[in-house]
């Protein structure tokens, strides 16, 4: 099947292999989890454009999300460790 911009849609063992692959599981995990052989992940990884394409996508979309969270952490970790200095916390200046 294609979807409305004529690229093939993704069966739903791939969209889960998808998802596991983005989050960091290993071929032969992710082929246990959606039921296939490990060979048939990697035929994905490595011949699938329309596999490949949202493989990226979901990347980008983690990496993202992750990275927008440490943005909004920076501002309280760089005020926690000032503080941790003044205070004269040698393992805080330390790590």
């Amino acid at each position: 099947a294609t979807n409305d911009d004529g690229a093939r849609e993704l069966t739903p063992q791939q969209e889960a292999a998808v998802d596991l692959l983005a989050t960091g599981q290993t071929i032969t995990d992710t082929a246990a989890a959606v039921g296939v052989s490990r060979q048939t992940v990697s035929g994905w990884l490595h011949h699938d454009f329309a596999f490949q394409a949202a493989l990226n996508l979901r990347q980008h979309e983690l990496w993202a999300g992750l990275s927008a969270r440490l943005r909004a952490m920076l501002p309280k970790a760089l005020a926690n460790l000032e503080a941790a200095l003044d205070a004269g916390d040698m393992r805080a200046a330390l790590a």
